[in-house]
Order: C-alpha cells, then sequence, then structure tokens
C-alpha cells in the first residue's frame, strides 16, 4: 500500500511502502532498494509490530541520503538513512491530528515536507515545514479556507521554487477542486484554482517538475459522470512556472481566486475576514440582491438573521456562503 519510489543519480530505484506482515500484525513501512546489477535488495521494515502505519513516501538527497516520512496514530515520522545506517525514529508532529504527509527533498539536501491536519478547527487545512542542513524548522499553516484541503502533493524545480497542489472543498464538497501555490525564497503566493469542472470530484493529485521549466498535475475525476472508484485520469502543464496566473496552465478553465477565513460562521453579531480588515466584501441575500457593502473587520453587523453569500468587491471570486443566526 501506499508505494513511493525515487531514483538516485546512479540509476538505481529507491521503494518504500507499507506492508502488513500478517493478518494478526500492524500494517508497517518498508524500504527496498533496487541496484541495477543486482536487482532487488532484501527488504527493511522501519517500524515494528507495535506501530500501525497508514501512509508513507520517500525522498532522496543529493549527498546519497534517504529519508522517509509516515503516518501513525495520527502523528508523522521520520527516519533517514545515511553512510548505511538507519537514524532512530523523530516524531515531527503530535495531537493525532495530521494525516497524508508528503516529501521532496531540493538540490540542497533540504527537506520539504507538507500535509493536512485538523488541529485548528476541524477541517483539514494545508501545513508545511522544511528540514535544513541542521533541523526541522517550526511548522507553517499554508491554508485558511472554509472547505477542507487535502491529498497535497509536493515538488521543488530546478530554481528551488517548491510547489504544492491539493483538493480543496471550498467551491463545493459535491465537486471538489484542485489547487496550487508555490513557495519563492520565504514567500507564498495566494492560491490558485486549477480545475472548475461542474461535475464530478478532483482526487489525488500528483505535481512534478522536469528540467525545462514546466510543471506537470495528473489526478483522478469523475467530472463525465463516473462514481468515485471509477474515474479517468487528467492532466494540464504550465510552461512558465515562475508566475502564477491563470494564462500560463493550459487549456482546462482555471480561475484565480482569494480562499477566506469568516470567523465566526454562523455569527450572530458581526464576522470578520482575518488579513482583510481593511478590503470591502460585497453581501448579497439568497435572491440575489446586494444588501450592503462591509469592511473585512466587521461584515454584517445591521444585518436580520439568514443566509447571505460574501464577494470581494472588484474581484471575480465566486460568493462564499456565510450564516448570521438570531
Amino acid at each position: 500500500m501506499y508505494p513511493t519510489v525515487r531514483a538516485d543519480t546512479g540509476g538505481d530505484l529507491h521503494l518504500a511502502y507499507v506492508r502488513p506482515d500478517s493478518i494478526l500484525r500492524n500494517p508497517r513501512v518498508v524500504y527496498r532498494k533496487r541496484d541495477r546489477s543486482a536487482g532487488w535488495q532484501p527488504s527493511e521494515p522501519l517500524t515494528g509490530d507495535s506501530i500501525a502505519v497508514w501512509s508513507t513516501c520517500i525522498a532522496l538527497d543529493r549527498l546519497g541520503r534517504i529519508h522517509v516520512v509516515f503516518l501513525s496514530n495520527g502523528n508523522i515520522f521520520y527516519r533517514f538513512k545515511e553512510s548505511g545506517n538507519w537514524s532512530s525514529t523523530f516524531q515531527l508532529t503530535s495531537g493525532g491530528t495530521s494525516v497524508h504527509p508528503q516529501v521532496y527533498c531540493d538540490t540542497f539536501a533540504n527537506l520539504h515536507m507538507v500535509w493536512s491536519d485538523i488541529r485548528d478547527g476541524g477541517r483539514p487545512e494545508l501545513y508545511y515545514k522544511m528540514k535544513d542542513s541542521t533541523s526541522w524548522q517550526p511548522d507553517r499553516r499554508l491554508t485558511f479556507t472554509p472547505g477542507s484541503s487535502d491529498s497535497a502533493s509536493i515538488v521543488v524545480d530546478d530554481s528551488q521554487h517548491v510547489h504544492v497542489v491539493w483538493v480543496d472543498s471550498t467551491t463545493g464538497l459535491s465537486r471538489s477542486q484542485l489547487f496550487y501555490m508555490v513557495k519563492r525564497d520565504t514567500q507564498w503566493s495566494v492560491p490558485l484554482q486549477l480545475t472548475d469542472a461542474l461535475q464530478g470530484r478532483r482526487r489525488n493529485p500528483v505535481i512534478a517538475a522536469d528540467h525545462n521549466g514546466r510543471l506537470h498535475v495528473v489526478w483522478s475525476d469523475s467530472r463525465d459522470g463516473q462514481q468515485w472508484w471509477n474515474c479517468d485520469i487528467f492532466y494540464k502543464a504550465t510552461t512558465v512556472p515562475s508566475a502564477v496566473e491563470d494564462k500560463f496552465w493550459g487549456a482546462s478553465p482555471s480561475k484565480a481566486v482569494r480562499l477566506l477565513r469568516i470567523i465566526p460562521d454562523p455569527f450572530t453579531s458581526f464576522a470578520t475576514v482575518p488579513g482583510h480588515s481593511s478590503d470591502h466584501f460585497a453581501l448579497y441575500d439568497i435572491s440575489g440582491r446586494k444588501v450592503g457593502v462591509y469592511k473585512g473587520e466587521r461584515i454584517g453587523q445591521d444585518l436580520a438573521p439568514g443566509v447571505y453569500f460574501l464577494k470581494p468587491e472588484g474581484e471575480g471570486a465566486k460568493p462564499l456562503r456565510i450564516v448570521k443566526l438570531r
């Protein structure tokens, strides 16, 4: 289960996956290497029977080290192999709220990890952390969406830009869409919506970068009426990964959107949009009538209870549903 494979500079393959050794034992991480001349080497179990593992991911660096992260009981753990020896196990998250860790190594041997976490309120949001030559840096939250952000994939290109794609239900759980962000130096871009299909769901995206300055994304998609277990594979690419703009992505519809977090929602007095206190937002009632324009620091104070739709003024983003209670 959950296999990931990487090729080193010499052409050898490195495989990590999760395997239950028997019906009575917990699934555990297994590592194998395929030498080009000797075939597959014997398996090395990286976790014991006392820990149940749900997913894993492997990365290689230019110094010949092997890095493995894995998920157990909602927490992320890490081991690496150097000079033929595996390190002890390091716990990277706690609280049992993490899921789906993915890791990638850049050309400077830094590790970049992205995962989903429900630590901040019950809906999965994306988190990121990096390991430099000395230690792991603090967690950084990437998304602040009214929906769930999950199933992320990560890659680092030759310019050391970090690219992340994920599935987000902000636009509606029944037709979750793909979103994208890029990190240049220390700055993350705003999220970009990559798909806008009216039917079905998007699942399990994977992103890759080639050496010609192109990004490639593939994912499972049920937009043509299939059930989620009978999806097609879709693909899109960009020729200019240094610019996060809609026009640079392929032919399928894309929209640059602002993913806003409303606090609280529902609300009784007024709501706020963190990080946008001075921005203006229009509110519409369920009939589509514009009922007012508010700053992000105090939205809906003078409204009657009901369901409303919030939209940033002067932008093409889709309205966001909010609720005012009695």
